[in-house]
């Protein structure tokens, strides 16, 4: 996916989330043997000939999955975009989202690579050609998340914490989705600058308008991650705005200056201070992929919320 909604941020959608036994966990409590031939979401297949005790990420929410199962101790290197928690500014970079310092990866000597679907074809390559194995698989929405959650558990020793994670998640996304719904109010999640970014069906986070209770209002869109003009927008009138490339900390900053916009201040959702805010959480299908469902559906349905 060649944009979103930063300009300066070109990031695949479709990133990958992998994981294998950490070296702080005894590898006879790993659920997956190390000759156990697991296949991921290219089709290829990998057989580990012991626990891998070093790994690389080349995607952030690949990052973000390790730490969140508590394996954070086999990260050797992650890239430049990985700048959650506070912790994984300090780790080794070792690539750009697209751009693998091969020299750098290997001199972390590392036993697998966590790759995403974005990641170039060329870098796999190299760094299979080097004798080191790569994996990866990709998380498109919700249910994604679980399953692939449930599987790095299984690889990485960690199944206690992938069946907290799970159950946790589970119970938050049935707080929304247990709802019926009686109307679906107009979204748009988009940047607020121009030119401007949104999604279009075959984007998780237009799946995750829908199952919020909303009504994308870009769901005629002939591709997954359109660019719209202010006029066609106006059009449209989104009762919701779900701003998510933005220069402000709050949704109360960037109501107010939306206000107070040609174009923008004639919009529903404007005019009703019906206007929220995502960060870079929403651009990485990981753990805070959850946070980024509730926003949406507390601002599609604040109802839900009320108790």
């Amino acid at each position: 996916m060649a944009h979103l909604l930063s300009r300066t941020a070109k990031v695949s959608v479709c990133l990958a989330f992998l994981g294998i036994v950490s070296c702080g966990v005894d590898p006879a409590k790993t659920e997956v043997s190390a000759s156990e031939p697991v296949v991921d979401c290219r089709g290829d297949t990998l057989r580990l000939q012991q626990p891998p005790r070093r790994i690389a990420t080349l995607a952030p929410n690949l990052t973000e999955l390790v730490y969140a199962l508590g394996v954070d101790e086999l990260l050797i290197g992650v890239t430049e975009h990985c700048n959650y928690p506070d912790d994984a500014n300090d780790k080794p970079k070792i690539a750009l989202f697209n751009n693998v310092n091969i020299e750098a990866l290997m001199a972390g000597n590392p036993d697998l690579v966590l790759a995403s679907r974005g990641n170039s074809a060329d870098n796999i390559s190299q760094i299979r050609a080097l004798g080191v194995p790569v994996y990866g698989c990709c998380v498109n929405g919700l249910d994604d998340l679980l399953s692939t959650t449930a599987t790095l558990g299984r690889l990485l020793g960690a199944t206690v914490a992938a069946d907290s994670l799970i159950d946790s998640w589970k119970q938050r996304i049935e707080r929304i989705t247990r709802h019926k719904i009686t109307d679906r109010p107009r979204v748009f999640y988009g940047g607020a600058d121009e030119p401007i970014y949104s999604v279009g069906p075959g984007s998780y986070l237009h799946d995750l308008i829908g199952d919020a209770g909303g009504q994308n209002v870009l769901s005629d869109s002939p591709t997954s991650w359109p660019r719209i003009d202010l006029e066609s927008l106006v059009s449209r009138d989104p009762q919701v705005i779900v701003v998510g490339y933005h220069e402000f900390r709050h949704a109360g900053e960037i109501a107010e200056a939306l206000a107070g916009r040609s174009g923008w201040k004639e919009m529903s959702a404007v005019k009703n201070r019906r206007v929220v805010v995502v960060g870079e959480e929403a651009l990485r299908p990981g753990p805070r992929l959850i946070d980024v469902f509730e926003v949406f559906a507390a601002a599609t349905h604040p109802e839900w919320f009320a108790d």
